[in-house]
């Protein structure tokens, strides 16, 4: 099962705030497709997306690395999927992770 959200947030700030209450409401494993142009805030919201799982690191951009991991309430895995050109991996520890794509 998946939605479709779109939207267009005025500020990095905005897009923080909302990834971060996003990441608080988390309770069980979830795949997020962000789509867009670099520089577009896919990173930035990651960010907040992490804010909200716990995560206490430096969240940076995967470009060049293909996945960054972060711990926190639930794990949080950061692809680069233009890096392999594909979508990430399955893991059979879907049932711990966030899983975040760019």
């Amino acid at each position: 099962m998946g939605a479709e959200v779109r939207g267009l947030l005025g500020s990095a700030e905005a897009t923080i705030a909302l990834a971060t209450a996003l990441g608080g409401q988390l309770c069980e494993p979830i795949v997020i497709a962000l789509v867009g142009d670099m520089g577009s805030g896919k990173t930035t919201f990651v960010r907040g997306l992490a804010l909200g799982l716990g995560v206490t690191e430096v969240v940076n951009s995967p470009t060049y690395a293909l996945m960054q991991r972060y711990e926190g309430r639930l794990r949080l895995d950061h692809y680069d999927a233009w890096m392999e050109g594909h979508a990430p991996p399955t893991s059979p520890k879907m049932s711990e992770k966030v899983t975040a794509c760019e």
